[in-house]
C-alpha cells in the first residue's frame, strides 16, 4: 500500500465508486513514510501491528500461515533449533548468543544471509553487534524454497527475530504455529496472543539471551484447539479481511 499516494487514490475511488477498499498493513506504520496520510481513502484499514491499531483507529489483525506448513505434530527431527534469515540489524549477535544458551546436546541449524561480502564489511565496520562475526558467519546465496522448508520441518524449534523497529508478529511465528512446532522468539507481544502457550512458546530477551531450559526442548510440542489453526491459516485470515467474499479450507478432490 505503500506505493499509492493521496493523489492516485481519490482517482480510484472515483474510477469505481461501488468499490469496498481494504488496507492491510505488515510493517509498522514508523517503517513505511507517509502511508497514514492514506488511511482516510480507505473503508477499512487493518494492520499486523498492535500499537499502530491503536494509535491509528484500525483493526488489529495478525497474520497468518499458507496451506504449505500445515503439517501435523512429530517427534522426528534432525535439529533441536534452527534460524534461517537475513543477517540485518542485531541477528548475528543473537544468533551467536543463543548457540552458548543452548543445553549442550543442542544441535543448532543457522543459515545467516547477506546479499554480497561487501555487505558484511558495512555491518562489520559500522554495526557494534558484529564487531566479532567473521566472514565464515554468514551466506552469500538464498536458499530455495524447498531447502528451507526441508530445514524447518525437520526442526523441533524455530528461533525468531523480528526487527528491532517492530512490534507486529512476525510469518514465521505463525508458520511454526501452523507446522507444529516450537518457537523461540525475542518479541514478547507473542504472550498477549490467544495461541501463547509456555510449553510451545519461548520469549527470550534480546539483548541477554539466558540460558535455554533443557526442559523446553525436551517436552513435546501441546496441541492447540483446531479453532486456532482455522483463525490463523490464509483462509482465516482472508475471512477476516473481506468478511463479504467468506472462503472455505481447500480440500482433497
Amino acid at each position: 500500500g505503500e506505493g499509492l499516494s493521496t493523489r492516485t487514490l481519490p482517482m480510484l475511488r472515483a474510477s469505481f465508486p461501488r468499490a469496498t477498499f481494504v488496507l492491510y498493513l505488515w510493517d509498522a506504520l514508523r517503517n513505511k513514510r507517509g502511508v497514514d496520510r492514506n488511511l482516510t481513502f480507505f473503508d477499512r484499514c487493518i494492520t499486523f501491528d498492535a500499537s499502530d491499531a491503536k494509535t491509528f483507529g484500525m483493526k488489529f489483525r495478525p497474520l497468518f500461515f499458507s496451506p504449505g506448513f500445515e503439517r501435523p505434530a512429530t517427534t522426528k527431527f534432525q535439529y533441536h533449533l534452527s534460524f534461517i534469515g537475513t543477517a540485518h540489524s542485531d541477528r548475528f549477535k543473537i544468533v551467536s548468543n543463543l548457540a552458548n544458551a543452548l543445553p549442550t546436546q543442542a544441535i543448532f541449524y543457522r543459515y545467516l544471509y547477506l546479499q554480497a561480502p561487501w555487505m558484511f564489511w558495512v555491518h562489520k565496520l559500522g554495526n557494534s553487534a558484529y564487531r566479532e562475526a567473521s566472514m565464515e558467519d554468514f551466506r552469500f546465496y538464498s536458499l530455495a524454497k524447498a531447502e528451507v522448508q526441508e530445514v524447518f520441518f525437520n526442526s523441533l524449534a524455530i528461533l525468531d527475530i523480528e526487527h528491532p523497529g517492530q512490534t507486529g508478529l512476525t510469518m514465521r511465528t505463525f508458520e511454526t504455529m501452523g507446522a507444529r512446532k516450537k518457537l523461540i522468539t525475542t518479541n514478547a507481544m507473542v504472550q498477549a496472543t490467544d495461541f501463547y502457550r509456555p510449553e510451545n512458546i519461548l520469549v527470550i530477551d534480546r539483548a541477554t539471551v539466558p540460558k535455554i531450559p533443557s526442559s523446553f526442548l525436551d517436552s513435546p510440542y501441546v496441541p492447540l484447539p483446531d479453532a486456532i489453526y482455522k483463525k490463523y491459516s490464509m483462509v482465516g485470515w482472508i475471512n477476516d479481511l473481506l468478511p463479504s467474499t467468506v472462503l472455505k479450507p481447500v480440500g482433497r478432490r
